[in-house]
């Protein structure tokens, strides 16, 4: 299982086949994800673009795309490439990738006090700090220029 990927849609109503805007970041998370464990697609970074490249396998006929940020530093990724899965649809790897999408989908609200009684999210919140943090870090670059879509 791979990801999770925070993506900004680029057309709402969005679908599984939609683009989605990511970050550096989260790009270089998906190129680790497609060379851990596919061979039908593959993507490597030219500069500062994205090669992605496919077999026959994947889409019957294979090819090649070159993915270039936009002017706020996000890529353009999915278009029927392949189907993204909604995160409320799946189960969780692990704790730290359901801490990241916590930290994801909070944001741009406060962070409760340690003093208040913890529940699930305050444990993940907790035990999981650096994933957390980094979901709402990743959430707050990638949306910063939202408007500018």
């Amino acid at each position: 299982m791979h990801g999770p990927y925070l993506g900004l849609p680029t057309k709402l109503p969005q679908d599984r086949s939609s683009t989605y805007l990511f970050s550096r970041q989260t790009v270089c998370q998906i190129i680790d994800d497609l060379s851990a464990d596919t061979r039908e697609v593959t993507a490597a970074w030219e500069g500062d673009a994205v090669r992605f490249t496919w077999t026959a396998a994947h889409d019957g006929d294979g090819g090649v795309l070159l993915v270039f940020p936009d002017a706020h530093q996000r890529y353009p990724i999915g278009d029927g490439m392949w189907c993204w899965e909604p995160w409320g649809s799946q189960l969780f790897a692990s704790e730290r990738q359901y801490a990241f999408v916590l930290g994801c989908t909070t944001y741009d609200s406060d962070i409760p006090s340690p003093s208040e009684p913890m529940d699930g999210n305050d444990y993940l919140r907790r035990n999981f700090e650096d994933d957390y943090l980094r979901g709402r870090a990743e959430a707050r670059r990638l949306t910063l220029h939202r408007s500018d879509s």
